[in-house]
């Protein structure tokens, strides 16, 4: 029967249905993020300004980074989870 089936697909306005963004392969997705976020920004934030610079690394683009509040995912971590959200 269709109607015990949970779509999982956006809805008409754009948004994503409750039942997906609680399912556990996307809540547990986004805190995996959150905790690899957390560790590069702990470890970033350990580095000397030589050593950024060497990397190629702006300072001051990293201290931006480290002082982001912990629920903002790093881009590259946003964009994995951004496809999570859209399997």
């Amino acid at each position: 029967m269709r109607s015990d089936i949970i779509d999982h697909r956006l809805s008409s306005t754009g948004r994503l249905s409750p039942a997906r963004l609680l399912s556990p392969t996307v809540v547990g997705g986004y805190l995996s993020r959150l905790w690899q976020t957390h560790q590069e920004r702990r470890a970033l934030a350990e580095l000397e300004p030589r050593l950024l610079r060497d990397m190629g690394i702006d300072p001051v683009a990293a201290a931006h980074e480290i002082e982001r509040p912990f629920w903002a995912l790093s881009a590259h971590h946003d964009v994995a989870f951004r496809r999570l959200l859209d399997r």
